[in-house]
């Protein structure tokens, strides 16, 4: 009786099929099975395939950073969120252990931002995560997924500098990741008033400065503040302008400004803020009534046309984050079934004290996009 052949799997179905469906942590192994695994891993068709094959899966993590206050040490977490079941369950969320940073009092708080599976983040020396002041930070790139991080290099910078923040943005278009530095400067000091550096990840080269014709910018600079938080989506990074009442653009592929007008009927509010909901730019409203709140999401991003949604909390909305005087509950929201789940996550090596605390840093979904040749 003659054996059966062999069935053979096909290298195309093998390689962007099979493999692009398995966990990052999981595919990192096989770099080391044959070199032209390892190579495939790290091809950009592959990594773009990974991606979308994943898309729906693009915040399947969160980023926790930890600290006592007392001490240099700072932990990073990752927790899998997907993981959390309906409301009332009793299994708990475990958190993996990624990295551990040294920092020196008083800093302590990390501005993080997610773009693909890549986290940018720098440290900062003031309360306010978003502003960082008189310093002039590190910035780092970490890919959660691979643990691959990597620093960028210093930029030179000025004195009377107001404040310098960092915003990370990508582009479908060219496939590249960039980082914009934003540094503001004392009218009273220096005829300068901004100077935009970007830096482009895997080209190996420094920090660029970016001719801006301030007075040819399609918003008014006088009272608009980089340093508050940005949103990359659909190739462009995104900041709220509230004097003006528009959203301001930074399009990566060409460095150029341009703005966006909010949807009608919304006003200026000192708690409104911009978010991503699955892939698309949206404004939390700002002005919720105790257990609700408004969200405006875009979803035809070229036609600028934007849907209303009400999110009902069963609890009092508040934006205090906790302090490691108890357990760790995630409350998150299904935007199709419009219903809340609740979770409890276990960090290792966290003590339940008061003199720990805990920050939420930015979501994210696993990406396997190489930072070592960066």
């Amino acid at each position: 009786m003659e054996e059966d052949a062999e069935t053979v799997v096909p290298d195309e179905i093998m390689c962007f099929h099979i493999l692009p469906t398995l966990p990052a942590k999981f595919l990192m192994r096989l770099r080391c099975v044959c070199k032209p695994w390892s190579s495939l891993i790290h091809n950009p068709y592959f990594i773009s395939t990974y991606r979308n094959i994943r898309r729906h899966r693009q915040h399947s993590h969160l980023l926790f950073l930890s600290h006592e206050k007392d001490a240099t040490q700072q932990r990073i977490f990752s927790v899998e969120i997907n993981k959390l079941e309906e409301e009332g369950s009793s299994q708990p969320l475990v958190a993996t252990h990624l990295r551990t940073l040294l920092a020196c009092a008083p800093h302590r708080l990390y501005y993080a931002q997610s773009v693909n599976g890549l986290v940018c983040f720098s440290l900062s020396n003031t309360s306010n995560s978003y502003l960082e002041v008189l310093e002039n930070p590190s910035i780092h790139i970490l890919n959660p997924s691979t643990r691959e991080f990597i620093t960028l290099p210093h930029a030179s910078r000025m004195y009377h500098t107001e404040y310098v923040t960092h915003h990370f943005g990508f582009s479908p278009l060219t496939n590249q990741y960039k980082v914009l530095r934003v540094e503001r400067y004392d009218p009273r000091w220096s005829s300068l008033s901004f100077i935009f550096k970007v830096f482009t990840l895997g080209t190996n080269c420094s920090w660029k400065c970016l001719e801006v014709d301030l007075s040819d910018l399609p918003f008014d600079l006088s009272n608009f503040q980089f340093s508050n938080k940005s949103v990359c989506v659909h190739g462009a990074i995104h900041w709220l302008h509230e004097p003006l009442n528009i959203i301001v653009v930074f399009d990566i592929e060409d460095e150029r400004f341009r703005v966006i007008e909010l949807p009608p009927g919304v006003g200026v509010h000192p708690r409104r803020r911009l978010a991503e909901v699955d892939g698309c730019l949206a404004l939390m409203d700002g002005q919720w009534q105790k257990y609700t709140m408004g969200l405006w999401v875009l979803k035809d991003y070229q036609n600028k046309v934007w849907l209303k949604d009400n999110i009902a909390f069963p609890f009092q909305y508040s934006l205090v984050q906790g302090s490691g005087t108890g357990p760790v509950r995630l409350h998150q929201y299904d935007m199709k079934s419009k219903r809340f789940r609740i979770g409890e996550i276990i960090l290792p090596k966290w003590k339940h004290n008061h003199n720990q605390v805990l920050h939420i840093l930015t979501s994210y979904g696993e990406d396997v996009v190489p930072l070592s040749s960066s």
